[in-house]
């Protein structure tokens, strides 16, 4: 299988993708893909590396894509030893073991979206047994230009900061409330290392 894929890695993208989704049935979809940014070499790599984090330690099937030339890289190298880690060096040409894997996964999260390879955003939206979820790097607050992007033509689930976010949301898109998860900033759960505090607060 590895050596067919790999041959298929020369063929139209299209056609690859064709062959994933004929092949998907026939195994389990048990595993999260995420990755932050794949095309801004200066980008943070922090909101969807934190929830891998978390899903690695509780032993949750994942795996996290990020571009070798990203500022982070040397960072997660060193914190992850590159277990379950996949490497590309740009996001228009994706690495044989991350075809490998969308065989199996069941939820992509994301918190910038590809920009160049259309064709594997599509698919991921479009694939019935892949939910694709965009998930914020920042709070926009008053900022609406991203909802012009992050819309629901592009993602199945989208994440939202607080009710406000959720507010603008529902009143400048045309997404619906069944479709936004209301969970915050990934990164938020890094803030502190006291287990035993309930609660949460960031003093501006």
């Amino acid at each position: 299988l590895v050596f067919f894929i790999y041959r298929l890695s020369t063929f139209p993208e299209r056609f690859i993708y064709r062959v994933i989704e004929f092949l998907q049935p026939y195994f389990t979809q048990d595993t999260y893909l995420m990755f932050d940014c794949l095309y801004d070499n200066n980008a943070e790599s922090i909101d969807t590396f934190t929830l891998f984090q978390y899903l690695q330690e509780n032993n949750i099937k994942s795996y996290y894509l990020i571009n070798k030339n990203n500022k982070s890289f040397n960072k997660i190298k060193k914190l992850t030893k590159l277990k379950n880690v996949i490497v590309t060096n740009s996001e228009n040409k994706l690495p044989l073991i991350l075809l490998l894997s969308l065989l199996k996964v069941h939820t992509v999260v994301t918190s910038f979206g590809f920009e160049k390879t259309s064709k594997f955003k599509k698919f991921l939206y479009k694939n019935k047994r892949i939910n694709y979820i965009y998930s914020d790097h920042g709070i926009f607050f008053m900022k609406n230009f991203p909802l012009n992007y992050y819309t629901s033509n592009r993602f199945n689930y989208f994440v939202v900061n607080n009710e406000l976010e959720t507010q603008m949301v529902l009143e400048n898109s045309n997404w619906t409330e069944d479709k936004l998860i209301k969970n915050g900033l990934f990164r938020y759960d890094k803030l502190t290392k006291n287990k035993k505090v309930s609660q949460k607060e960031i003093f501006i």
